[in-house]
This record gives C-alpha cells, sequence and structure tokens, in this order.
C-alpha cells in the first residue's frame, strides 16, 4: 500500500465512480481497481459496496477515509517542509573568538546568524589568536575572528574585517621622541607584552628580530588587555606603531 494507492482510495470515496476517479488520476479503470483491491488486501477489510449507483464507502471505509487523508495532508506538508529547506544551511557552527572581540561584534553576528540561518547550531569559543589558528588548521572550529600582525594563512579563507595599531609604549623621557631609536639602550629595559599565542606578541617578536635584539626580560601576560592596563601611557609617552588586521578565517 503506497501513497498513489491511497490517493486513489480517496478520488474513487469522493467521486463514488471508478470511470470518473480514471479520468482525474489519469489511470485506467483497471489500474484504479487494482489500486482498492490493493489496499483492501493489506488492511483486510472491505471498503467499497459496488451498487448500481456506484461506488459507495462501507462503514469501516468511512472509518479510514478520514485517517487516509490525513496521512495524505501530512505527506504534503512534509513536501513543502523539504521544498523550504532545500538551499538553507542547517548544523552545527563552531566559531573561535579571539580575546579582543568586541561584545558589540559578537552580538550581531549570532543576531545575523539567527535572523538568516535560524537551523544553524552556533557555539562559540574563546581564546588568543594563535589558539583559534590552531583549532582552524586542526578542524576543532570552523571558523574565527581573531588578530594577525602577519600575512594571512594561505591554507585559510580570510577576510579582513578591520585595521588597527599596535604601540609599543616607552615611559615619558626614556627615549627622546624625535632622535633615532636605541634598540640596543630598549633590549635593556623590562617588557611588557602578552605570549607568544597572542597577536600583539608575534608583532613584538618580528620587531625583535628585524632589529637583531632580544630584550633582558620580558613579563608575560595571558591577555592582551592586560598590557593596557598594566602600563597606561600619559599623553607625553612615546610611541611606535606597528600595523595588525582583525580578521576573520574559515578552515
Amino acid at each position: 500500500m503506497d501513497l498513489y494507492q491511497l490517493k486513489t482510495f480517496v478520488v474513487v470515496a469522493r467521486e463514488r465512480s471508478i470511470t470518473r476517479a480514471s479520468e482525474l488520476l489519469h489511470l485506467s479503470q483497471p489500474a484504479v481497481s487494482a489500486h482498492i483491491k490493493a489496499i483492501e488486501d493489506t488492511v483486510e477489510l472491505l471498503l467499497f459496496d459496488r451498487t448500481p449507483r456506484g461506488m459507495s464507502l462501507t462503514a469501516d471505509g468511512k472509518r479510514l477515509l478520514g485517517k487516509v487523508e490525513q496521512t495524505l495532508g501530512a505527506h504534503q506538508e512534509l513536501m513543502i517542509e523539504a521544498r523550504r529547506l532545500k538551499g538553507r544551511l542547517a548544523g552545527r557552527l563552531r566559531i573561535g573568538v579571539g580575546a579582543n572581540a568586541t561584545g558589540e561584534v559578537v552580538g550581531r553576528l549570532l543576531a545575523t546568524m539567527a535572523e538568516l540561518h535560524a537551523d544553524v547550531e552556533v557555539t562559540l569559543e574563546h581564546g588568543t589568536s594563535r589558539e583559534l589558528l590552531v583549532g582552524l588548521r586542526g578542524e576543532r572550529l570552523d571558523a574565527a575572528l581573531y588578530n594577525e600582525g602577519g600575512a594571512p594563512d594561505p591554507d585559510l579563507t580570510t577576510v579582513e574585517l578591520s585595521r588597527f595599531s599596535t604601540y609599543v609604549v616607552a615611559a615619558p623621557g626614556l627615549v627622546p621622541a624625535t632622535a633615532p631609536l636605541d634598540w640596543g639602550r630598549l633590549a635593556e629595559r623590562t617588557w611588557i607584552y602578552p605570549t607568544a599565542n597572542a597577536c600583539c606578541a608575534r608583532t613584538a617578536e618580528s620587531i625583535f628580530t628585524a632589529r637583531g635584539i632580544r630584550p633582558r626580560r620580558i613579563i608575560g601576560v595571558d591577555r592582551e588587555s592586560v598590557t593596557r592596563s598594566a602600563r597606561t601611557p600619559p599623553a607625553s609617552t612615546s610611541r611606535w606603531a606597528s600595523a595588525c588586521r582583525c580578521s576573520g578565517s574559515w578552515s
């Protein structure tokens, strides 16, 4: 017993005629009769009385007619929903979020996902830029918002979202603002910057490498925001900028 046979049953019940049902269904009369017989054999019930006036539902046939109509209606709803879902995204999306990503940005991202892709389950994982990149390469994450101070990873699809500057900050009077920088002298000082997992740390390391120096003492912190609070520069502080990017990547 299949959906075509059930549809035949409903049409015959409504039209009370094998001939009329065959015309509406574009089937031969023997095919319509075969559908009805197949259903009756399956349920082991007589569903129609054959009379000179046509096909008349039996008491059992009347009871089953409503159930059959419900079944066909449910199938139609299923197909409508399937067509609606066709082409839509569904599943789970794992997004890494860097320590400097603002709540506003993350909030807009989640709101947009909920509006455009309601069937996608979004989970967030916070971490440093390097931790997020490791998660992308290891396929633990599907996408990430992070800071990058160098060239983007060629193995990832990267979209630059914004640019900002990373500052090397010195106490007032430590370095003349107009004189050439003495990087050897700066290397004698204590440096405070995030651990190697953070974007700013990688930027600092690139500066050290380019100038052939290595600070004698480094105080590492686990979040870039801690660096800013540990040394808030007054207006007269000398500082040198190094460009960084805020990126979004997909593995």
